[in-house]
């Protein structure tokens, strides 16, 4: 026979195990970047397709974009579920151009710094996006790929799975690549720094 002291510790244990483990988003990514809206919805052309410098911020699977850093409301927000993102090799105006296609039929094309933002950008949008789908209905998920440049080349190719195709950047990797001078990962990986 089991006491009534022992059954009421069992449903206090009971209920404890039922809870969800504690939840920290660990997917959180944030700069300003140059952002154009191509599409509004599937089918309508965006009237405006003017590039305008944005702060975004990818928080889980949540996407906002302000004005300003610090702004209370944004601009728009939208779910990462079921967006594609990409490299837009077809648009030729900028280098390190992005494509983000949305469920709702949405379509922005991102602008980044470097091909080292780029690439970043799609990791986390590719990140979101997997984690964005119940477990039972997700697919793989896609990785990009950066294989080791040679040492004399100057050159990284940069691997990105776009749907079923893969599509290849050629990215210079030299310490004065860019207007801020920032070392890129090839000069920093070759010095040794921590």
């Amino acid at each position: 026979m089991v006491s009534p002291r022992s059954s009421s510790i069992y449903a206090q244990t009971k209920k404890e195990d039922d809870l969800p483990p504690a939840y920290t988003c660990t997917l959180f990514k944030m700069d300003y970047i140059h952002v154009k809206k191509e599409l509004d919805n599937s089918t309508t052309q965006s009237k405006d397709r003017s590039w305008r410098k944005l702060y975004v911020e990818l928080q889980g699977t949540l996407l906002s974009m302000y004005h300003r850093q610090g702004d209370a409301t944004p601009l728009t927000q939208h779910s990462m579920q079921n967006a594609d993102s990409g490299l837009a090799p077809e648009y030729s105006k900028y280098p390190h151009v992005l494509r983000l296609r949305l469920q709702t039929g949405e379509q922005f094309l991102l602008r980044a710094r470097s091909c080292i933002e780029m690439v970043s950008w799609i990791e986390h949008f590719q990140a979101s996006n997997n984690i964005s789908i119940d477990l039972d209905r997700r697919k793989m998920p896609r990785f990009l790929t950066l294989p080791r440049s040679t040492h004399h080349s100057g050159l990284a190719t940069v691997s990105v799975n776009v749907g079923n195709k893969t599509v290849v950047s050629v990215c210079r990797t030299s310490m004065y690549q860019q207007p801020d001078r920032r070392p890129s990962f090839r000069t920093l990986r070759d010095r040794n720094l921590p």
